[in-house]
């Protein structure tokens, strides 16, 4: 992971005495969260998610371009918790994170392409639980690790107006880091022990906006 920092910094510093445009916006879209794990006793499945946040955009080349996108990004899952083959409760499982996205952009007219790292620094963690003996809320950031690292590649299409670009895209991301940490939690009085592996996946659909500077 650090290598391909250095070596996308090395091509921002080379390349930007050639060529250089810088553009700032805002972007967001709904997503559909999941978890990949090694949990055999529960089924897992999609959550729907959101992100919301900005774009920093440095062309280099006309066609090659560094983003940076902090943002609000929600991940996580819905589950059917099983107990000893017993159907126990359903969970949904809500992280926020602060999301940074480093991506390489190639850009073909008005299609283009991208790939890169991002880090994702825990905000909060929270398990909400339906039952038959009721509902819960419970935070989970003590069980959650505080930094998540993924892999995002996706596509877009562009659309400018002099120095103003509307833009639409999709992507995948692709959780590198195992976010649980084994322990205890609570539910509706009851313990439950948390053991194993968890990765976070999924894929976003995100709009937005972006200005010439």
């Amino acid at each position: 992971m650090k290598t391909v920092g250095v070596l996308l910094l090395a091509a921002v510093f080379l390349l930007s005495p050639l060529y250089s445009q810088t553009s700032i916006g805002i972007i967001g879209g709904p997503a559909a969260a999941n978890f990949s794990t090694d949990d055999d006793e529960s089924d897992i499945y999609s959550m729907a998610a959101y992100g919301i946040g900005g774009v920093l955009e440095f062309g280099f080349t006309p066609i090659a371009a560094l983003r940076f996108e902090p943002m609000f990004l929600q991940k996580g899952a819905e589950s059917d918790v099983y107990i000893d083959d017993f159907y126990e409760f359903t969970g949904m499982y809500k992280i926020n994170y602060l999301e940074i996205p480093v991506l390489l952009k190639a850009e073909f007219y008005i299609p283009y392409v991208f790939a890169g790292p991002s880090i994702g620094l825990l905000l909060n963690s929270k398990l909400v639980t339906e039952a038959e003996q009721g509902n819960a809320s419970i935070d989970t950031k003590d069980v959650t690790e505080s930094m998540d690292v993924s892999a995002v590649v996706g596509a877009g299409l562009n659309f400018s107006f002099g120095l103003v670009s509307l833009f639409l895209e999709g992507r995948y991301q692709l959780g590198l880091t195992d976010i649980l940490k084994d322990g205890t939690i609570y539910v509706l009085d009851e313990p439950i022990e948390l053991a194993g592996t968890v990765k976070n996946r999924g894929t976003q659909v995100m709009i937005g906006v972006m200005f010439g500077i």
